[in-house]
């Protein structure tokens, strides 16, 4: 969560309003969600990728 508290810092920093800001860490704490439904595993907060 750590990264998300960062993007809004950065955003918020750049003039963005405080909505589309807020609109982008719900966006990308959906794909999260998704993407760990579909795998059908446990999230991982440091995961490396191998590749």
């Amino acid at each position: 969560m750590t990264r998300l508290r960062d993007i809004h810092g950065l955003n918020g920093a750049e003039g963005k309003h405080g909505l589309s800001v807020v609109n982008a860490i719900k966006n990308k704490l959906l794909l999260r969600v998704v993407a760990v439904v579909n795998k059908q595993e446990m999230y991982v907060e440091n995961y490396q990728n191998v590749a």
